[in-house]
């Protein structure tokens, strides 16, 4: 008898201590969730927008956009295959996001030339840079997805530098310099729509590249425009590398490829 009574009085008294116990357990599971949250928040920022709408060999552009101030410039950073590329304002024009109403001016965009990579696919991310902590802590926020694209040209460097720098109706003009003998001129060859056009040496002068190269100018190309049917053309300049355990030479993709616009015959007639 006096065990059964020890026995019930200790029964309320063990489910007083559980509830008690399960009550501090919800207590501390609601604070870290409180604590996680606010750091969230703190750390990345809910009204962030934006998004990455193009990835290609020539170029990776979208948006980025703070809600909450509309006239911040938010800071964004380029990974390719996931290591660092470029960081940069997100100022360029993007005229949707005045149409759809999100921001009173366009200057919210962003436009990356794709570096060399490559033959290959290759992965594009890009993060819109958060400050907080009083710029203390820098986080990153991916936008939009990733995107895959293709390259099918070897580029130019590391074994070359150089760059096209126009394409129009009268010529495609550039410079290029072999890295590991500056003073020799290198040989280019001309493609447009994949079609080879033309070849020869890049010996141009180019006084305003003088005095980057020690003293040697002539680095420069410019190849005549063959006649083309009225539309879009893309053009490829590529460098020639010779290598001694090469039976035939490699090529190398010159900075990226430019798009030759010719007018059709319509457009000419209506042009002024």
């Amino acid at each position: 008898m006096n065990q059964l009574s020890r026995t019930g009085k200790a029964a309320p008294k063990l489910a007083f201590l559980t509830h008690v116990l399960i009550a501090k357990s919800v207590i501390d599971v609601l604070l870290i969730g409180v604590i996680s949250v606010v750091s969230y928040y703190s750390a990345f920022s809910p009204s962030l927008r934006g998004s990455l709408d193009e990835a290609g060999p020539e170029w990776i552009r979208g948006w980025a956009l703070d809600l909450s101030n509309t006239n911040a410039r938010i800071e964004v950073q380029l990974y390719i295959d996931g290591r660092f590329q470029e960081s940069r304002a997100a100022d360029f024009p993007h005229p949707n996001l005045v149409t759809l109403g999100m921001s009173p001016d366009d200057k919210h965009g962003f436009f990356f030339y794709t570096p060399p990579l490559e033959v290959g696919a290759h992965e594009a991310r890009v993060f819109a840079v958060h400050q907080s902590s009083r710029g203390e802590r820098r986080t990153l926020q991916q936008l939009g997805k990733t995107l895959t694209f293709q390259t099918s040209a070897a580029p130019a460097e590391p074994y070359f530098k150089g760059w096209v720098d126009a394409a129009d109706q009268l010529s495609i003009r550039g410079w290029v310099v072999d890295n590991a003998s500056p003073g020799t001129p290198v040989e280019v060859q001309l493609y447009i729509d994949h079609r080879f056009v033309e070849a020869r040496t890049a010996d141009y002068p180019r006084p305003d590249l003088k005095e980057s190269f020690q003293g040697n100018e002539k680095v420069g190309f410019i190849f005549l425009a063959p006649k083309l049917l009225p539309g879009t053309h893309e053009v490829r300049v590529y460098a020639v590398k010779h290598r001694a355990n090469e039976t035939s030479p490699s090529l190398r993709l010159i900075g990226r490829p430019l798009v030759l616009g010719l007018p059709t015959s319509d457009s000419v007639k209506q042009a002024p």
